[in-house]
């Protein structure tokens, strides 16, 4: 029965192989975005387009305002893959291989 359902799941793309390629794929846009945030706070990128007092944003110099821009977008994307489980989220299934209570079962 278990296999019929997993067939039937693979068919419609709904199943735990569907989920795990949507997960990796968005793991992996996670790794880009955060790679690419990374190259927004060091040099050249910030000296070129974030290191300036003017214009003022919400009373804070542009140069801070555009690291505290980057920041919140980072806690974001943080907050959204913790919210989807995208990334990590088999850890609370007890029989996937990286649960710590895989190998205490008798």
């Amino acid at each position: 029965m278990r296999e019929t359902e997993e067939h039937a799941h693979a068919a419609h793309g709904t199943g735990p192989s569907a989920r795990s390629r949507t997960g990796v794929r968005i793991a992996r846009a996670a790794l880009v975005y955060f790679a690419l945030s990374t190259v927004a706070l060091v040099a050249p990128v910030y000296t070129t387009f974030g290191n300036a007092i003017e214009p003022r944003v919400l009373g804070f110099p542009w140069s801070l305002a555009y690291v505290l821009g980057v920041v919140l977008l980072n806690a974001t994307v943080l907050a959204v893959l913790y919210a989807g489980r995208w990334v990590d989220g088999d850890d609370d299934d007890p029989d996937h291989p990286g649960h710590p209570d895989v190998g205490a079962r008798p």
